[in-house]
């Protein structure tokens, strides 16, 4: 935003030409969500007070988490309603823009890609796949079948009281090692299976150290049923996959505008 205007357009998300939009409120009581055509696309708008969401601004809500979490979920509401209508490309929360001139000039070199990326999810939905450890469970399955765990395991049995502590120091290693090298080659395994049923896989920063990806998924797609066959391949080693979803293509969407900007 660079013109210091009263009011600006909150923009929720990108949609093709002529969408059905069945809106009332968007993210502020009384701002109305608009379908605005722009060239061949539509972008979902709200006309808001600039100052609320203008962290710099005395009359700003942004630090209050109540009044934020309250409009996060407004917007979230609106995209999902969005995705429900048809392909769409949800955008972050707090995405204005202080004129219809600047949205335009933002939207225009994007305007193919963004055709493109509307193709892609279109009769699809977006789901998230972790991976999550049972610690104790991995730790005993990756002792009984990692070789040099077992021969460090083994020498520790016999050794003395001072062999014994500088084993178990390089013990503490190739476990540690073991356990990166395993989550790495059964996160490649996952994301492989992944897209051999036909989904798109996009892999997303780990958590706490486990993978996890972005999956976008046909309505019909039995997604659930292909990831409880991968948890049992890997149940034994005492790992599993957590499926949430189905959301608004957040990810997919906000991969499109980041590659384009590239």
């Amino acid at each position: 935003m660079t013109a210091q205007s009263a009011q600006a357009w909150y923009a929720y998300a990108i949609l093709p030409d002529n969408p059905a939009v069945p809106f009332a409120d968007g993210v502020l009581a009384g701002a109305p969500v608009e379908p605005m055509r722009i060239g061949t696309l539509t972008v979902l708008v709200s006309l808001v007070p600039r100052a609320l969401f203008d962290s710099a601004n005395p009359a700003s809500r942004a630090a209050d988490p109540d009044w934020a979490a309250a409009r996060i979920a407004a917007h979230h509401a609106v995209n999902v309603a969005a995705a429900d209508a048809g392909p769409s490309l949800p955008l972050a929360f707090g995405a204005l823009f202080s004129s219809l001139d600047l949205l335009r000039q933002w939207l225009a070199p994007r305007t193919l890609a963004l055709h493109a990326a509307l193709a892609r999810v279109a009769g699809r939905a977006e789901w998230s796949v972790s991976m999550q450890e049972d610690v104790a469970v991995h730790a005993a399955w990756l002792d009984a079948h990692t070789p040099a765990i077992r021969s460090l395991l083994q020498a520790a049995a016999i050794a003395g009281e001072g062999t014994a502590f500088l084993i178990g120091r390089r013990l503490a290693k190739a476990r540690a090692a073991a356990r990166a090298v395993y989550l790495q080659t059964a996160a490649r395994s996952v994301a492989q299976q992944l897209a051999q049923a036909g989904l798109a896989v996009m892999s997303e920063p780990p958590r706490s150290g486990m993978p996890r990806w972005t999956v976008l998924a046909p309505d019909s797609a039995a997604l659930p049923d292909v990831v409880g066959t991968l948890t049992a391949e890997l149940a034994v080693a005492g790992l599993s996959l957590h499926l949430t979803g189905p959301w608004p293509p957040y990810a997919f969407a906000r991969a499109a505008l980041e590659a384009d900007d590239d």
